[in-house]
């Protein structure tokens, strides 16, 4: 599995962990604000941003893809079960009409039994780790490209070129990142370490929008059988 995805199923297995504590507790309010915050923080503003390209762009059967629909099966088989007890009739809903092989020979999500996502610690802990400095790396990063939009300098963040300065700790965890660019949903990334605190220049990316991933790309064109896409698109296209 990518990385990402890997962190992912680690966020999960955390939440499954918080809220079964919090339900044997009886403290349902702390049960819903979890839910809540989970598909705020973790889902809507970073994994399923994130995720949009590799889910419409990426060719179907690849492994990129097919990680991501596993993932996303996962997410649904926790998170309904989770919700059942407070959402008795919604979450039965979801139940009757999840795919058949997610919910296996449970008739009803109350019979589905309480998700178990245990993940290996040693494996985790660096992930977390390292997530929690690209995540507070990339808040600084979306408030500079909402400044940049509203000083016309780009309009959709692929657009935009980053340069960000960060101490050199900060640097090295970015810098292992493979797909930094599509961490941050931008055209490219530079780094320099040094600095004290994250700062963050945006300017224009090279290169033109592929029309059909609409990523900047430089090279468009680069495959005679598609000239008009990038050369992601241009692989993914000669395998459908």
């Amino acid at each position: 599995m990518p990385e990402l995805d890997r962190y992912a199923l680690v966020t999960l297995s955390d939440l499954v962990r918080d809220v079964t504590v919090a339900y044997d507790e009886w403290r349902f309010h702390t049960v819903y604000r979890l839910l809540y915050e989970y598909c705020g923080s973790d889902l809507s503003s970073f994994y399923l941003d994130v995720l949009k390209d590799r889910l419409y762009a990426d060719a179907p059967d690849s492994v990129e893809r097919r990680s991501a629909q596993t993932v996303l099966a996962a997410m649904l088989g926790a998170m309904v079960r989770m919700v059942a007890p407070i959402l008795t009739f919604t979450s039965e809903e979801i139940w009757q009409l999840a795919p058949a092989p997610l919910r296996g020979t449970a008739v009803s999500v109350q019979l589905a039994g309480w998700p178990d996502l245990a993940v290996d610690e040693e494996t985790a802990a660096p992930l977390r780790d390292a997530y929690g400095t690209v995540r507070a790396v990339r808040d600084v990063v979306t408030k500079a490209l909402e400044d940049a939009r509203g000083a016309g300098l780009v309009g959709k963040s692929q657009e935009a070129a980053l340069t960000i300065s960060a101490s050199d700790e900060a640097v090295a965890v970015l810098a292992a990142r493979p797909a930094l660019a599509d961490l941050f949903m931008v055209g490219s990334v530079a780094l320099q370490g040094g600095a004290d605190t994250v700062g963050v220049v945006v300017g224009r990316a090279a290169g033109e929008k592929c029309p059909r991933c609409w990523n900047i790309r430089t090279d468009i064109g680069s495959d005679a059988a598609h000239p008009d896409v990038c050369g992601r698109c241009a692989a993914v296209l000669e395998r459908l």
